[in-house]
């Protein structure tokens, strides 16, 4: 490989021409002549006019690829709207010839800016771009993914206030391939609309959401747990973030989906994740704070309610109870009433001339002499 980029910096100017400019260059036929683009199958092709060495495709000085069978070079994705240089290197003889691929647009302002995708909550992918610099009034965009087999477009767009679509939103991403090329392109009655379009994998550009914390707990330790769902990353790390009422705080970094914290108490813990061996994927937002409670002490009230609930309950039983015998009673007596009782009053001290005497000034018997008989 460094003989390749050797012969890239030696090779002269003249070499690096396109084919269609070589074929007036006097001197021996190229070894390579009719260089083109097949978008429609991804391949980048040409003529061989004689044997050859090794030949390599070169995109934009960066990617390197041998070619197959010496007449082609295969693409699994291609844009087809941001200018790319293709160039094609011979060993022996030295040589090289490239092509621009698409030519270059007239309307590059026209293009929407800033296209974005990005894989969120498991399942959905959403797409944001802004409106063209110098685009017209009317525009209107619409997005596109495509795999090796066709383009589909978005079904869920958002709108800027002008009713402009600026994004968009896929559902069911699992079932998707995991890499493809999305493109925006746009119609308008006042001018040509230029696309704009990215290489999307589904792995690189997942943003992964924090999982919800459980926990089983008492005086002594907090075992925490949860679980994590991605279709696209498998090995993650987690970040703790733990803060207890007692003013212990603290991070703790750990690779499992669980974690023991002694003497818990009252506690507060957020988490985030991160995809362990994903170079592209960043720490997710934190998660929402949780507040788990631990300390027995903590469950004296509780105790205490159920207890007066308890007190109050027997107090309302006896009252219904003795509610329930004065009524019985109140019953028994209404269906057996008592015996008639007759009060007498006698004087049995009082001589007949006294009592006499008694009777005329309208006087009674004197209290402690009065007695009841009952009636025979």
């Amino acid at each position: 490989m460094g003989t390749l980029w050797l012969l890239m910096f030696l090779t002269p100017a003249s070499c690096l021409l396109d084919t269609t400019q070589a074929g007036d260059i006097a001197g021996p036929e190229p070894p390579i002549r009719n260089l083109r683009m097949d978008a429609a199958r991804s391949y980048l092709t040409w003529d061989v006019s004689a044997p050859s060495s090794t030949i390599y495709c070169v995109t934009d000085s960066d990617h390197i690829q041998e070619a197959q069978d010496g007449t082609y070079c295969r693409y699994e994705t291609l844009s087809l709207c941001t200018v790319t240089n293709y160039t094609v290197t011979v060993d022996q003889p030295p040589f090289a010839t490239w092509i621009l691929f698409p030519e270059p647009d007239e309307n590059p302002g026209t293009a929407p800016a800033n296209l974005d995708c990005w894989v969120h909550d498991v399942d959905f992918m959403s797409c944001q771009w802004a409106v063209g610099r110098t685009a017209p009034g009317d525009v209107q965009y619409r997005l596109y993914w495509k795999d090796a087999r066709e383009y589909r477009e978005c079904g869920h767009y958002q709108t800027d206030s002008r009713g402009r679509h600026v994004g968009c939103r896929f559902s069911g991403i699992s079932k998707y391939p995991r890499s493809f090329v999305v493109m925006v392109n746009g119609t308008s009655a006042l001018s040509a609309i230029s696309c704009s379009d990215c290489f999307a994998d589904l792995y690189e550009i997942e943003r992964l959401s924090p999982p919800n914390i459980t926990a089983k707990c008492n005086k002594t330790s907090s075992l925490m747990e949860w679980r994590m769902f991605s279709h696209f990353n498998k090995n993650f790390k987690y970040q703790l973030q733990v803060n207890k009422s007692s003013g212990g705080s603290f991070n703790e970094t750990i690779p499992t989906n669980h974690f023991l914290l002694p003497n818990p108490g009252n506690y507060e813990v957020k988490i985030r994740v991160k995809d362990n061996r994903n170079f592209y994927n960043s720490w997710s937002p934190w998660g929402a704070p949780q507040s788990f409670q631990c300390d027995p002490d903590e469950e004296r009230p509780s105790r205490i309610l159920q207890t007066s609930l308890l007190a109050a309950a027997g107090t309302l039983a006896i009252a219904l109870l003795g509610l329930f015998l004065c009524k019985r009673f109140s019953l028994m007596q209404r269906l057996f009433p008592p015996v008639p009782r007759v009060k007498a009053t006698v004087c049995d001290h009082v001589p007949n001339g006294e009592m006499l005497a008694l009777e005329a000034a309208g006087d009674d018997c004197p209290v402690a002499q009065v007695q009841d008989l009952e009636e025979p």
